[in-house]
């Protein structure tokens, strides 16, 4: 990360830094998979799960963020709110993201750790979870990428689909996603620690860089909209939409 601080410096663009974090909870899987004594099946059940999960999402953040060469605005807002302290301010920042890495590869280093030489059922409950949640967070992507293909008015949101029901459904499923992790691991002794993967991203998602950075966005771009659907639409959970909503509720 703070290879990754210098560089952000030097090009003046962080936004690469949501590619390394995605990839750096791939590597130290990987990591902890190949040397870590554990039971080899259970390993590479692991190792699977988390390259599944960092190479979909590190792929999508270079595809959607990244490739076109522009910074991310929350990037751009924070080097224009810290001012001439930006660049210390950014190394820490750059090394929280290290340490939520580090928390959110516990899952893998615990099961790596695991020496029964069985699998059990909570780990293919956990698996089912898991890609539950891989799957509706790609699907969500998917139909939102569409529509940002398709629409003319930009002025206008998203109610393709999953986003008829959540306003952000891909950040449900994310959350899904390390529910899955969590349950997984329940079948290791200190697997219970892994509690804090599910929660930190839900805290993260719900109060910190999810919904709160997106609905202001959202609401700055799109306006009146935008408020209409919130008014309308769950914010996370996806439930079906508020009676009293006119026709602008499907389209």
């Amino acid at each position: 990360m703070s290879v990754t601080w210098f560089i952000c410096v030097k090009i003046q663009n962080a936004t690469i830094v949501d590619f390394v974090w995605t990839s750096l909870i791939g590597f130290l899987s990987l990591g902890y998979a190949l040397f870590a004594p554990g039971f080899v099946p259970r390993k590479v059940l692991a190792v699977i799960m988390s390259s599944m999960w960092s190479l979909r999402l590190g792929l999508y953040i270079f595809s959607t963020r990244i490739k076109n060469g522009h910074e991310d605005p929350r990037y751009t807002k924070l080097h224009n709110k810290w001012g001439g302290r930006r660049s210390i301010k950014f190394f820490l920042f750059f090394q929280l993201q290290g340490i939520c890495a580090s928390i959110f590869a516990l899952p893998v280093l615990i099961m790596s750790f695991e020496t029964i030489g069985s699998m059990f059922l909570l780990e293919y409950i956990g698996l089912f979870v898991f890609l539950t949640g891989l799957i509706g967070e790609s699907l969500a992507d998917y139909q939102l990428y569409k529509f940002k293909q398709t629409v003319i008015d930009k002025t206008k949101t998203c109610r393709k689909g999953l986003w008829m029901y959540s306003r952000h459904p891909n950040y449900f499923f994310e959350w899904i996603v390390w529910i899955g992790f969590f349950i997984t691991a329940l079948s290791s002794s200190t697997g219970w620690i892994t509690f804090i993967c599910p929660a930190l991203m839900l805290y993260l998602l719900v109060f910190v860089s999810g919904i709160p950075y997106a609905e202001a966005r959202a609401i700055e771009t799109k306006g009146a909209d935008y408020r209409k659907y919130q008014a309308v639409t769950s914010a996370f959970i996806p439930w079906f939409i508020k009676k009293g909503d006119d026709e602008n509720a499907v389209v």
